[in-house]
């Protein structure tokens, strides 16, 4: 498992970098650390990204992460997802985003999911984004 910190831009030539890495990333499946750094690098980005290498319950806890304006999760099973929600989700900023990749296709998921609203009273609207993926916008 691999886990990215990334800043936020304000400077919206960088987003438009940023979200062309993460796109390359998704499509090319990197399974390796060296592999990935490639990949921000091609970009321009590799000295504005920090790397967690290793599980998320050994990473995401303690990880260096103030604010966030989105989480984006592809943890697959309940443990992953609800360690990885239970750590940054207290840091969204309100009006941020979440968006989980495998909600509609992985039982386990969506049970992380719905246990970790149900238990901190997360009532915003779940909105579909394909067969599988979701989002919410934190009040």
């Amino acid at each position: 498992m691999l886990s990215l910190v990334v800043p936020v831009y304000k400077n919206e030539e960088n987003l438009d970098r940023l979200l062309a890495v993460l796109v390359d990333l998704n499509a090319e499946f990197p399974e390796e650390l060296e592999q990935v750094k490639t990949n921000f690098q091609k970009y321009e980005l590799l000295d504005e990204v920090r790397f967690l290498a290793g599980w998320f319950r050994d990473t995401l806890p303690q990880a260096p992460i103030e604010c966030l304006a989105i989480i984006r999760l592809d943890g697959d099973m309940y443990e992953s997802t609800y360690i990885a929600l239970t750590s940054l989700y207290p840091k969204l900023s309100p009006g941020g985003f979440v968006i989980v990749d495998d909600y509609g296709a992985l039982p386990n998921c969506r049970a992380a999911i719905d246990d970790y609203r149900k238990a901190n009273d997360i009532t915003a609207p779940i909105l579909e984004i394909d067969w599988t993926g979701v989002y919410w916008k934190k009040k």
